[in-house]
């Protein structure tokens, strides 16, 4: 009864489209930074607190709002404003280092076309060490079953809930890599 209540909300804050999650005991627990893509301010926030947590999370590409009171009335509505970090560096979550020969089977084991494709294999790698809450990349390898190039990469997770993830990218009509799943 408790989680429903508590995950559920009045429909007068339906255009919210706002997402609860409810979980069993208690502390920290990681999740990918790129789930949140907004900062709602209360209305009786403090610069100095609206500044530290923009600080805290720059180089984010999030948006900010700022709950205003709406005049003559009990009721506030969202202003977006500024963000003061706009020009920080990108927030990069990860970046492990991998040995691209350790991954990767020889010629002779891979085939020579599927080792042709090596240096779009470090691309995707490139992608992959930035890539949240992964811990260590432990495959790299390239398939030709399709007779186009598939690109596959697996981690070990950091919270091991999954243990490990896959990665999966093929290129465009312009030989650029890009990720299918």
């Amino acid at each position: 009864m408790l989680k429903t209540y508590l995950g559920s909300k009045s429909l007068s804050w339906k255009h919210e489209d706002e997402y609860r999650l409810i979980f069993e005991g208690k502390g920290f627990f990681d999740i990918d930074y790129r789930a949140i893509t907004g900062i709602y301010f209360g209305y009786r926030m403090h610069e100095n607190e609206v500044d530290f947590i923009m600080d805290k999370l720059k180089g984010r590409g999030l948006s900010y709002y700022k709950m205003e009171l709406i005049n003559k009335s009990y009721k506030f509505k969202p202003e977006r404003i500024a963000d003061k970090y706009a020009d920080a560096p990108q927030y990069i979550a990860n970046s492990l280092d991998y040995d691209i020969d350790e991954l990767l089977m020889t010629a002779s084991m891979l085939g020579e076309e599927a080792y042709s494709y090596k240096d779009k294999l470090i691309q995707a790698l490139e992608i992959v060490k930035h890539e949240p809450l992964i811990k260590k990349i432990y495959i790299a390898t390239v398939s030709m079953e399709s007779g186009e190039p598939l690109f596959i990469i697996w981690a070990y997770t950091k919270s091991g809930i999954p243990a490990s993830k896959e990665f999966n990218f093929k290129l465009n009509e312009k030989g650029e890599v890009y990720r299918v799943k």
